[in-house]
């Protein structure tokens, strides 16, 4: 509706704008928020006198969202996850009870503020993020003294003279727990 409505010209209010978006699937959630709002619909199942098959169906839903956080991040998958919950509300006739639609939790921040989100950011292996911008004073001799000469060689620019942020935020992507740790220590250091 959204294309359409812009091939024609047509401009909608920011608010109704967001709102088409995250009907459509739009955007994403972090994990935690996902997780967390699958297993309230559980509950809303059990409080309905629901089926134990979808109660159980939304706690696995709800499981796997906390177990492999990354995966709430596709939002392919988080319209599967809308769907189910959509069709379990229907079934169980929550809709009645007015609770917060699916979409403006799962689809809550949009894929332009995801993009800008994640150009300004770099994450560790293990979850850590960091804003690019507090990586961008740190000089090359630093970094190599607290994280080791394999991140500080794959971050260095111009045969090792300076750094490059861009290098920087790959590394950081690729750093082990100890190099984690000393950059932890670097930037709290400054």
């Amino acid at each position: 509706m959204l294309t359409k409505a812009a091939a024609l010209g047509m401009q909608f209010s920011p608010e109704d704008e967001t709102f088409l978006m995250r009907q459509a699937g739009k955007g994403t959630c972090p994990a935690r928020d996902a997780a967390e709002a699958v297993f309230k619909r559980a509950l809303a199942v059990k409080l309905a006198n629901g089926p134990l098959e979808m109660r159980e169906l939304l706690a696995k839903l709800a499981k796997v969202c906390l177990e492999d956080t990354t995966w709430t991040h596709v939002p392919a998958n988080l319209r599967k996850i809308a769907s189910i919950v959509d069709g379990v509300d229907k079934a169980c006739g929550l809709e009645k009870l007015g609770l917060r639609c699916i979409e403006d939790v799962l689809f809550k921040i949009s894929i332009k503020e995801a993009t800008e989100f994640l150009g300004a950011h770099t994450q560790t292996p293990s979850g850590q993020i960091y804003r690019r911008s507090d990586l961008a004073g740190l000089s090359l001799e630093s970094l190599r003294s607290y994280c080791g000469d394999r991140v500080a060689d794959a971050s260095s620019a111009a045969n090792g003279l300076f750094l490059n942020l861009e290098k920087l935020a790959a590394a950081v992507r690729t750093m082990t727990p100890d190099e984690a740790r000393g950059l932890e220590h670097l930037l709290a250091a400054r």
